[in-house]
């Protein structure tokens, strides 16, 4: 009577007569008759419940409970005493009720498996973006100086023909000295040059059109802007990098749309280069005039 914690009814049957002896779940004693009037589940039969508890054998039934219309199992095996079988219904709840629990429990291991590879989903997506980042990164920017570099260069140069309303103007920038700077005093001074110049760009221009395109070299684009608002930054970054002891040559370029983008990107550099020989020309006749 102890069976799933008491709630199971318990039923010692009379094979002979077909009455029982036990009946923990009614008031009074009932027979077989009472018991195979109930709705059996299919698959399974009354009257086989009936001829294995006369002949003493054990099976088991599913009954349709009348009350609450739930499925009530029933369990029956002999007892080998005066022809008696002793049998066990219960409840479906009660009968699946540790399969329940550990169906519980596999559903929440599920779901946290399931939560765990939604972690590590997202974990291996931003890791992924963040590794695309860091090479677009380095195949796109200057480690040194964090300017866009060459390849950006020559994969955007053509669109800024179209990027502009009135007018394209290219500023080609050479940092003069570098290579005396590594030799007299080591590369760590040359790079500190390259990378004030660099900041120097950064501060005045907008940083997508600013570029190192070699080791001194450097171009920026600027759209629909005159001419004296360029040529006065260009002032103000010479001046500032004067008063640390470094010196840029620079070519202007512009032109009104439409634009010869190639046209525009030679001329500017020539100009830079006719302003580098200018200021070394003018650095060699102060060196001749020093006592």
């Amino acid at each position: 009577t102890t069976a799933y914690d008491g709630k199971a009814a318990i039923y010692v049957m009379d094979g002979e007569n077909e009455n029982f002896i036990v009946d923990t779940s009614h008031g009074s004693l009932g027979s077989l008759d009472e018991l195979g009037t109930r709705e059996v589940k299919e698959g399974y039969s009354r009257g086989k419940l009936r001829q294995d508890i006369s002949e003493g054998n054990a099976g088991h039934c599913v009954f349709t409970s009348q009350s609450t219309g739930e499925s009530l199992y029933f369990c029956y095996e002999p007892t080998k005493i005066n022809g008696w079988s002793a049998g066990i219904s219960v409840s479906e709840d009660l009968v699946f009720a540790k399969v329940n629990k550990v169906n519980g429990m596999l559903l929440r291991f599920i779901s946290l498996e399931i939560l765990l590879l939604a972690v590590y989903f997202v974990y291996i997506l931003r890791s992924t973006k963040k590794e695309v980042r860091e090479k677009q990164y380095l195949a796109e920017r200057d480690l040194l100086t964090g300017l866009l570099n060459r390849n950006s260069f020559e994969s955007r140069i053509d669109s800024y023909a179209a990027d502009c309303r009135s007018t394209l103007a290219c500023i080609y920038i050479d940092a003069n000295g570098l290579h005396e700077l590594n030799n007299t005093k080591g590369h760590a001074a040359g790079d500190e040059m390259l990378k004030m110049v660099a900041d120097a760009l950064q501060s005045h221009f907008k940083d997508r059109d600013v570029y190192r395109i070699g080791g001194d070299e450097f171009v920026v684009f600027v759209r629909d802007t005159e001419m004296d608002i360029i040529n006065g930054k260009l002032k103000d970054i010479s001046e500032h990098l004067a008063e640390h002891g470094f010196h840029i040559s620079a070519g202007i370029c512009r032109q009104k749309v439409p634009v010869d983008i190639g046209g525009l990107f030679k001329q500017a550099e020539k100009l830079m280069y006719d302003d580098k020989r200018r200021y070394y020309d003018q650095k060699g006749a102060d060196r001749r005039r020093r006592p």
